[in-house]
């Protein structure tokens, strides 16, 4: 079937947080329909949803454009550039990505736009957008943005001076004048004036539709969460203008008089071709000396580490030298030596601080290395664990070690390898809070306005279509007419239609990104409430990216055990290691057959404490069965 000859370039998901409804696969699934060759989504001030994007469209058959919506700010300083911006701080431009240099400036400059210390919106100066603008198509922007200010201004000479100058930065056939469907007089006006403009100083144009919705029906919704995320109610926020999500035939008839502005859709899409080489692993290179060689140093250290324990814990070291040298060759072949020096060294230094330190968790236990290495307390040997359950060539998986760390000092190890690595190397990862049924009906009675007694009755199941799509009813009656007839029921519809919005940034409890090289090369980051780096693609994002996460749990019993053995210390003068209890102690097992077992992780649930006061363990065997039995998997199986 023949492709439509109009691509979208101008596009809000709900990776604009509170400013759009449009979610990434119901938006490919549309654009899919109307068989779009290409597809931009050009999010404000952020990439967070880029490689979710870039993957969806691909895999149906569409060309991923790679955009963004940033404000340029003519000064450097935050507080004057926000004191002339104070209202709806003004000159927005979209970017589009032609190349991965482009990619690369774009990640630069977003970064740059949230490094300022803005109290508001992120934003560039002029400067760094001049430094970045190589592999970048310019787009003018929507009623806010410069040019289109300036002649709504009737400031003709200020328009002209601002695209001479992006003309002169990025090449005249990398700067395009943008034209929008007109609804208002206004509306009307300005692209009558940005096309004489365009005329005047021989300028490219380009239709964009600046969608928030993918139906033009849920522009009350936009509303509603305008009124949430600038904190006030509905009715201070007039009604959006918005168009939806127009198929190509709609958007020839918007610009039926200017058809060149459709054709140039087409063009700026075959010049944007950014291929992300997902996949491929990045990781951190441990730091050596010159001359030194990372897979000889992990081959020292563990044959050394590995020594150390059998000359205390086991005197025949057959077995175990076979064991680590099957280890190491794999791990050599695999490129991992880094990956084991870099946790090796933090884990280390933790110890070394008296930071409390997990014996190991997971499948990081089936390993020699880990263990030899002093990562993990587990002899893998003694309890015939697999190698293969953490690394199997055969699976191309990369392992996964978790570690658990008292609380108190966790950001002390954090602080440790930014000092190492740079702080320009180590970030934390974004966690998306999204909207639930509650928390989107707690922001629904603040910017409607409505009273506890309204919603009493308001929390309830939405209609859901098969698949768990909600439905959402069309109604003819304005917002504030169905509220006053039906606030329960309008509340529901409207709580089920935000569910699962994000609705703001977090980060992740456990991870840290470390990268081969400063990570804005790689991925986009934002600041921290801490000033430290966070970035912006999440722990899946980051995955396909080819970054390594490392896991950094905060244990509240780590903690805890460790104060006890403390206080046995202080009152005894007995010097008591973790790892030296016994495993079938027969008072310790009393215990937890008798359910006491408050503080013990994984087994403070019901399902746990129903199966101790059945099965009565005496053996830490049995345990392992336990545990297994009421880990999310096999409850989720419904065979337990």
């Amino acid at each position: 079937m023949r492709q439509a000859d109009f691509v979208h370039l101008h596009l809000h998901s709900a990776y604009s947080l509170l400013q759009s409804t449009i979610r990434l696969p119901q938006l490919v699934k549309k654009a899919r329909e109307y068989r779009l060759p290409a597809l931009a989504v050009t999010d404000h001030g952020n990439l967070f949803g880029c490689i979710e994007f870039y993957e969806l469209a691909y895999s149906n058959g569409i060309k991923p454009i790679i955009g963004c919506e940033l404000i340029v700010t003519p000064t450097d300083d935050a507080a004057e550039s926000e004191k002339a911006n104070s209202a709806e701080p003004a000159n927005h431009i979209v970017l589009l990505a032609r190349n991965r240099k482009g990619y690369q400036n774009l990640l630069q400059l977003i970064t740059k736009a949230h490094s300022q210390g803005w109290q508001q919106e992120p934003r560039i100066t002029s400067d760094q957008l001049h430094q970045h603008h190589q592999g970048l198509i310019i787009l003018s922007g929507c009623q806010r943005g410069e040019i289109p200010t300036r002649l709504l201004k009737e400031d003709q000479q200020g328009a002209e001076a601002k695209a001479a100058e992006y003309v002169e930065v990025f090449g005249r056939e990398f700067f395009f004048i943008e034209l929008q469907p007109a609804r208002t007089d206004v509306h009307r006006i300005l692209n009558e004036r940005l096309l004489s403009l365009a005329r005047q100083l021989n300028l490219q144009v380009v239709a964009t539709a600046n969608s928030h919705t993918i139906d033009p029906g849920e522009a009350e919704l936009v509303r509603i969460l305008t009124a949430i995320r600038l904190g006030t109610t509905v009715k201070e926020i007039p009604p959006p203008l918005e168009h939806g999500f127009l198929s190509p035939e709609e958007m020839k008839a918007e610009f039926a008089h200017l058809p060149e502005a459709i054709a140039n859709t087409m063009t700026i899409a075959e010049r944007c071709n950014v291929d992300l080489d997902l996949g491929k692993i990045h990781l951190p290179k441990f730091l050596l000396e010159k001359g030194q060689d990372a897979a000889a140093i992990l081959r020292q250290q563990a044959v050394a580490g590995l020594h150390a324990q059998l000359s205390t814990s086991r005197p025949d070291g057959g077995d175990y030298s076979k064991r680590l040298d099957a280890e190491l060759q794999t791990i050599e072949q695999l490129g991992l030596a880094d990956y084991f020096l870099v946790i090796a060294d933090f884990v280390r230094f933790a110890r070394e601080k008296g930071v409390p330190v997990g014996p190991g968790s997971g499948s990081a236990g089936s390993s020699l290395t880990a263990y030899a290495l002093g990562i993990t307390k587990i002899d893998p040997l003694r309890h015939d664990l697999l190698f293969e359950r953490l690394i199997n060539p055969l699976l191309h998986e990369f392992p996964d070690i978790d570690l658990g760390f008292g609380m108190e000092m966790r950001e002390e190890v954090h602080q440790y390898l930014r000092s190492k690595y740079g702080q320009d190397r180590v970030a934390q990862i974004v966690s998306l809070v999204t909207m639930q049924t509650r928390t989107a009906i707690r922001d629904l009675r603040k910017v409607l306005a409505l009273s506890r007694e309204d919603l009493e009755a308001a929390p309830g199941d939405a209609e859901q279509a098969p698949g768990g799509e909600v439905v959402r009813k069309a109604s003819a009656l304005p917002l504030e007419e169905e509220l006053s007839a039906a606030p329960q029921r309008k509340v529901r519809e409207l709580a089920a239609a935000l569910e699962g919005l994000p609705r703001q940034v977090s980060t992740h409890a456990t991870g840290v990104v470390i990268g081969d090289g400063p990570l804005v090369q790689r991925v986009p980051l934002y600041r921290g409430p801490k000033d430290e780096w966070v970035s912006q693609y999440n722990m899946r994002a980051l995955k396909r990216a080819g970054l390594v996460k490392f896991d950094f749990i905060a244990r509240k019993a780590l903690t805890v055990i460790r104060k006890v053995l403390d206080l046995i210390g202080d009152e005894s003068d007995l010097s008591v290691a973790l790892e030296d209890l016994p495993l079938n102690d027969e008072s310790a097992f009393q215990l937890l057959c008798g359910r006491k077992i408050g503080g013990i992780p994984y087994l403070e649930g019901a399902r746990a404490r129903d199966l101790l006061l059945k099965w009565q363990p005496q053996q830490w065997q049995d345990l392992l069965a336990l545990l297994a039995l009421v880990r999310p998997v096999a409850l989720e199986s419904g065979l337990t």
